[in-house]
């Protein structure tokens, strides 16, 4: 299924209204990852910085998603499934979902390379919103378990 890169719920925009367009965001299930204050909803698979523009309006973007646990300004080298070509997490998960068994993956970074296993972590602060994202049950059993949106 195709879905528009972006989506306008107008009569959320503003400032005040943060909550209520996270919530509308959520309730149209993964496929969102951001949302401006404005009121734009966006579902790009891939970000690049140098294409965002001055706004007067705040973006906001999604952390946590089901199944997975994020850990940002930090990457584990190495292990390295493929790199599925998108940097959005919604986008990374879908190719991941799409493998012949996605249970291979057991985390990714947002640069889009997916890891079989864990590795040593690492601090990293290259690229947009730079993060790992480990499978829940990981995470857990590691004791890094870190709810943040």
């Amino acid at each position: 299924m195709s879905y528009p890169q972006e989506f306008y719920f107008k009569e959320l925009g503003g400032e005040a209204n943060a909550n209520a367009l996270k919530a509308a965001t959520l309730r149209y299930g993964s496929r969102f990852f951001a949302f401006n204050s404005n009121g734009w909803a966006k579902t790009w698979d891939k970000v690049e910085p140098k294409d965002f523009v001055k706004a007067n309006a705040t973006l906001y973007v999604r952390v946590t998603f089901p199944g997975w646990v994020h850990h940002p300004n930090q990457d584990v080298p190495g292990n390295d499934l493929g790199n599925v070509g998108v940097n959005t997490v919604p986008g990374i998960i879908q190719k991941i979902n799409e493998r012949e068994n996605p249970f291979d993956a057991e985390a990714f970074n947002n640069n889009g390379w997916i890891k079989s296993r864990l590795g040593e972590v690492v601090e990293y602060h290259v690229g947009f919103l730079p993060a790992y994202y480990v499978r829940g049950d990981e995470a857990e059993e590691a004791g890094k378990s870190r709810k943040l949106y």
